[in-house]
């Protein structure tokens, strides 16, 4: 039996039906999907449960799994649920075969069962341009250099991958590769840079796997603004909203919608550069484009 992972504070408890919506419709035999949450209130439960009867529920709070600093060490970004993807490593999922991890900022366009039947810890890389900066604040730095020596990574070849989206099999998921996690979630937590995503670089190099450069199961929506690996987009099975900050339920509402629409697929690009633009305020029909904004926003309530 396998099973999907997503974690999703209060905080972005609204795009979660999105989501759903989107994996249901377009993966209908999914395995089972757990949702790993964190400071949600009782009344929030029952109206996905109507709707979505498949999910499994699990409390982050009831769960130990590694914890360190937050995203570019930033207070504001401090929301421990980013490290929940290491509940798939605890016992509350051990009666799972492969857990595939994704991000509650993700839209699934297409089954991923070949996600499922693979047979090492996959991730795919990160469409960040600037990797140096993708790991450690800095790469640099002569204490960092040193702990990665005693590791047996000094001149290790980073690749950065995007955790966003993550295969997990059993024999990658035992207790000592989660208590690998902690001890590098602590010996290295001055120098990461991105919190979770740095954590689990570490623990990738540390177990000798690497990303894999495809950006079908990862298609970063950086892709699309930057107008990199055009190419691709028709084959994408996961489309993830990283990286746009206050942006991202509009654009992932936005691309929602339109994936449903006769051939509304290939529109995404070009719709989501337009919502994109930054003088989009100032063009003609500025009240159309602010209504339907505000009713998208108001779908995902």
């Amino acid at each position: 039996m396998h099973a999907l992972l997503v974690t999703v504070d209060a905080r972005y408890a609204a795009i979660l039906p999105v989501f759903l919506r989107c994996l249901h419709r377009n993966y209908p035999n999914h395995p089972q999907v757990v949702v790993c949450t964190s400071g949600w209130a009782p009344h929030m439960f029952g109206p996905l449960d109507r709707e979505f009867p498949f999910l499994r529920w699990v409390d982050a709070a009831t769960l130990r799994f590694p914890i360190g600093p937050p995203m570019r060490h930033d207070v504001s970004m401090d929301r421990p649920i980013m490290y929940a993807r290491w509940a798939a490593f605890t016992p509350a999922f051990d009666i799972y075969d492969t857990v595939v991890y994704l991000d509650v900022d993700t839209l699934v366009l297409a089954p991923l069962d070949r996600l499922l039947a693979t047979e090492r810890a996959l991730a795919f890389e990160d469409a960040y341009p600037d990797v140096d900066t993708l790991i450690f604040r800095d790469p640099n730095d002569d204490d960092l250099r040193e702990l990665l020596r005693q590791d047996g990574l000094d001149g290790h070849e980073w690749h950065a991958a995007n955790a966003g989206v993550i295969a997990l099999p059993r024999r990658d998921r035992r207790r000592e590769h989660l208590l690998e996690a902690e001890r590098l979630a602590t010996r290295y937590a001055p120098y990461l840079m991105w919190g979770d995503q740095s954590v689990f670089n570490l623990w990738l190099a540390r177990n000798a796997l690497r990303p894999v450069r495809d950006f079908r199961f990862n298609y970063q929506v950086r892709l699309i603004l930057e107008r990199r690996e055009c190419n691709l987009y028709r084959h994408a099975k996961v489309l993830h909203f990283n990286g746009q900050g206050a942006a991202m339920p509009l654009l992932m509402a936005l691309a929602s919608a339109i994936i449903r629409l006769p051939g509304g697929r290939r529109l995404v690009p070009t719709a989501l550069r337009l919502a994109m633009r930054p003088d989009l305020e100032e063009l003609p029909g500025y009240r159309v484009r602010r209504w339907l904004r505000t009713h998208l926003l108001r779908s995902l309530k």
